[in-house]
């Protein structure tokens, strides 16, 4: 039956999280990911951020994206800059999510550096490639209909996958698992709405070079969508992380960026969209880049 194919993922996906937990022990212990710019695969209002509005039964999305990103790592020695790790990079991500219940649905997010500037910390030497990223896989499960409510709320568990390189920091190194609350309003007179996760990530103990300690995290993000004119939208997004044990007393372990673009819709029913925009860190941590 069709109930019963679409809970059939549920366990799958639990599956995939009992193996990251699993196998936890035997992952590296000195990476970190600095493709960190996200894209929510959920076809929402917004840029990185989880709407409240699951693809309902059936209905998919698919969509990709490339994004620039300058000194996401850098070598920080006696409290100073001492240079790069990660120095220019080019990063895409292929997403796609599908509707498996009214009130359920899962997606898939998979990256990789176009063009990953890496820069050996210890010897100094340059390199520039491609390399794979992680793999996220997620579900999001409706917990307040958003069309009967005010405000719409949604519980989105993950697991990020380690296909990533992550002797380059492009890839975590490990299983890592995290889930987040999405609350969401409802369109305000039909021009704007406001959003908002917050979440936890679990994942590996790493100490970086230099000495920043990157452990669980605590994330977090708001935006917001307003429409300027019929089929186009333009987008704000603030979005971070700290880690949980040290939470927000140092800048490397607190990262917090700002995003903003335009995005045009086009094609029957709106059913194509195009988005550009920009932004960079507001506070210089682990993975928040200059621009």
């Amino acid at each position: 039956s069709v109930g019963r194919a679409a809970l059939g993922a549920v366990p799958l996906v639990l599956f995939v999280l009992g193996v990251s937990l699993v196998v936890r022990p035997v992952a590296a212990v000195n990476s970190f990911s600095t493709l960190t710019y996200l894209p929510a695969n959920d076809s929402g209002y917004y840029l990185t951020l989880y709407g409240a509005k699951t693809l309902t039964q059936w209905n998919w999305t698919t969509g990709f994206s490339v994004d620039y990103s300058r000194d996401p790592l850098i070598l920080i020695q006696n409290g100073a800059n001492a240079g790069s790790i990660v120095h220019d990079l080019v990063a895409g991500h292929l997403y796609g999510g599908g509707g498996l219940l009214e009130w359920m649905d899962v997606g898939v997010t998979v990256g990789a550096a176009l063009m990953g500037d890496f820069i050996d910390p210890t010897t100094r030497v340059g390199n520039k490639s491609f390399r794979m990223g992680d793999m996220r896989v997620d579900m999001k499960f409706r917990l307040l209909d958003l069309e009967r409510t005010p405000v719409g709320v949604a519980f989105i568990p993950y697991v990020d996958i380690p296909t990533g390189d992550s002797n380059r920091f492009f890839g975590n190194g490990g299983f890592s698992e995290g889930g987040m609350v999405a609350v969401e309003t409802r369109r305000i007179q039909n021009r704007f709405s406001f959003g908002s996760n917050v979440g936890y990530l679990i994942r590996n103990r790493v100490t970086l070079t230099g000495g920043t300690v990157i452990d669980d995290m605590i994330t977090y993000g708001v935006g917001g969508n307003i429409m300027l004119v019929p089929a186009v939208d333009f987008i704000a997004e603030l979005h971070g992380s700290t880690v949980a044990s040290n939470a927000f007393k140092t800048t490397q372990q607190s990262p917090l960026e700002m995003d903003a673009g335009v995005r045009t819709y086009f094609g029957e029913d709106r059913r194509f969209r195009a988005t550009i925009g920009g932004g960079g860190g507001i506070v210089s941590g682990v993975g928040s880049p200059s621009f």
